[in-house]
């Protein structure tokens, strides 16, 4: 026999179908882990910009595929919550990411990153403590009725998994080495979706790489001679310098041209000249042997 769904629950999912359907950009995030604290922080952060709507998983998979936003009913997962939104998929995730909130590790917890007791005093007083500390490779002495961490020691690697006895040591020295938020599962604003994993990336990030494309697209243009404003004084100057140097090469006589090409005239006949006067000292005329002989020996000695 088929069990009669309650009338509270086809309400709920038709009240958050309606809600999911006002809104531009819908987003679902997994909430697992995040202290009833930092989530009404959240809330109150998130003011104005986008909405949490928090529900039983099954009633807001249910309102998801009643809504245009049907797509997104197979990203529900965990303990999941609705986000709505008009902020883009990428500004949601980096509003997101920015208010990710430091939390104490757990047993089981991979390290984010190296772990590290610093040297100096801790609030413990002699006792079982210290045996704790040394199995975890910690050099304490007693100073003033309280344990000191002698030297700095380094307690976990990045991608280690946090024991018992680290994660309640921590704890107890208020380190937070880990973060807690809403994390993005998917994102949906009625044309496309983007998975999470796909919107993680920073801001510095996404600068550099629009800045790259830009350079590379100005670059394309220059070299395809497309003008536009920004390299039109680029390609004038590399059109003027590539008719210039046609214009020497094909000995076109113009203002711009007129010295370069004397000086190059120049050049040649003293190269002409010193393979004659080579071959026969008597074949230039007095004036010519006796020009090409100052030329040699301003080039020996130097001088005007």
């Amino acid at each position: 026999m088929k069990r009669e769904i309650k009338k509270w629950k086809k309400d709920k999912v038709k009240e958050l179908a309606k809600m999911i359907d006002a809104s531009p950009v819908v987003g679902v995030v997994d909430m697992h882990l995040l202290p009833a604290k930092q989530l009404q922080r959240m809330r109150e952060e998130f003011r104005g910009k986008l909405e949490i709507i928090m529900s039983k998983k099954a009633l807001i998979t249910r309102a998801l595929e009643k809504s245009k936003f049907k797509a997104l009913a197979q990203h529900v997962n965990g303990m999941s919550a609705l986000l709505l939104t008009t902020l883009d998929p990428y500004r949601l995730a980096v509003l997101l990411n920015k208010n990710r909130v430091p939390a104490p590790a757990k047993p089981g917890d991979i390290a984010p990153c190296e772990l590290k007791i610093s040297a100096g005093p801790t609030p413990f007083t002699p006792g079982p403590v210290i045996a704790e500390l040394s199995e975890l490779g910690i050099r304490t002495k007693v100073d003033a009725g309280k344990l000191v961490v002698m030297k700095d020691a380094v307690v976990a690697k990045e991608g280690d998994e946090i024991s018992e006895s680290l994660a309640s040591i921590l704890k107890r020295l208020d380190i937070h080495p880990m973060e807690v938020g809403l994390d993005l599962l998917a994102v949906f604003d009625t044309k496309k979706i983007f998975r999470g994993e796909l919107l993680e990336i920073s801001e510095d990030d996404y600068v550099s790489k629009v800045t790259a494309a830009h350079q590379g697209a100005f670059n394309l243009a220059c070299a395809a001679n497309i003008i536009v404003s920004e390299n039109v004084v680029i390609i004038m100057s590399q059109a003027h310098s590539q008719a210039y140097n046609l214009a020497i090469a094909a000995s076109v006589i113009n203002e711009e041209t007129l010295g370069m090409l004397l000086s190059l005239a120049n050049s040649q006949c003293i190269t002409v000249a010193h393979e004659v006067n080579a071959e026969d000292p008597k074949g230039l005329g007095e004036s010519l042997s006796k020009f090409i002989t100052e030329i040699d020996i301003k080039e020996v000695f130097g001088g005007e």
